[in-house]
């Protein structure tokens, strides 16, 4: 049987392009030829300008995001992203404006005519509420929206009332809320009314982990790590089931690891109005013998 025998192929070169005549309205000839094909990569770019650039995108610019270089310079990476990372929490973009905190102005505050017992309805108001209230809030509910600043000033003339009577309560402002709180002296008193659940409790590595949030804050778990010396996954756990801490961003570090921070709770529970009230360093520490 004889083998098949291959077929060579021969490359078959494009007819060249011709030239076909046509005729005009007035019977001169027309010649059309087919356009040719610009080569993408011999076509010349136009030429831009980078400034025409940036005009043509619009003069609305992005909010600043960056903490300033003045506020970094001289720190080391850690301490920097530590000023980064409470620029960006700090950002004013970001915060919600809660309309019960509006203050309303001196004009419009001096028309309020306010009732006869409007330091009773503020004792009421605090004294039936499960949690803290913010002045603007207590206003709101008094239904005198935007009048924080008079729920203020009643506050303070009652405390001193309080003070000059011999009470043993104040109305306390805890991180910018206001609650009805008794006074240190008559913690001994009321220790054996009230009982704290143990499973409430935080054991000494909570209270130091706690503590190491509080100062160094925003801080990454590898942190703690490396001054406990011990793993502290399930502590972290613990007080943030206690509302305690909580995430408050990503370092910019290989892997982003969470970055944790104190709530508005952590100082409800150890009567603090900001954590510029924490103890310093020295005030901690046991007198010399």
């Amino acid at each position: 049987m004889p083998k098949p025998q291959k077929t060579a192929f021969e490359e078959v070169p494009a007819p060249p392009a011709q030239a076909v005549e046509w005729e005009t309205d007035d019977g001169s000839p027309a010649d059309f030829a087919p356009a040719e094909t610009e080569d993408p990569a011999e076509t010349p770019a136009p030429d831009t300008d980078p400034a025409d650039a940036e005009s043509d995108m619009g003069s609305a610019a992005p909010p600043e995001t960056q903490v300033p270089a003045a506020e970094t310079e001289g720190l080391s990476p850690e301490e920097a992203v530590s000023a980064e990372a409470k620029f960006a929490l700090t950002s004013p973009s970001e915060v919600p404006v809660d309309p019960d905190e509006v203050e309303l102005s001196d004009d419009e505050l001096a028309e309020i005519k306010l009732p006869a017992d409007f330091g009773a309805r503020i004792e009421a108001v605090l004294l039936t509420s499960d949690r803290p209230l913010t002045s603007g809030r207590i206003a709101r509910t008094l239904d005198l929206r935007g009048a924080g600043r008079l729920v203020r000033q009643e506050i303070k003339a009652l405390n001193a009332f309080y003070a000059e009577s011999g009470r043993s309560f104040r109305m306390e402002e805890i991180a910018g809320t206001y609650q009805v709180m008794t006074l240190p002296e008559y913690a001994e008193v009321l220790g054996t009314l009230r009982k704290t659940r143990i499973t409430n409790k935080l054991t000494v590595a909570g209270i130091e982990t706690l503590a190491i949030i509080a100062y160094r804050q925003p801080v990454v778990r590898a942190d703690i790590v490396a001054i406990r010396g011990v793993d502290c996954g399930e502590v972290l756990k613990t007080l943030m089931d206690h509302h305690l801490i909580k995430p408050v961003g990503r370092a910019e570090t290989l892997g982003r690891p969470v970055l944790y921070g104190t709530t508005k709770r952590f100082l409800e529970v150890f009567g603090l109005s900001d954590l510029k009230d924490l103890p310093k360093d020295g005030a901690m520490r046991p007198p010399s013998l």
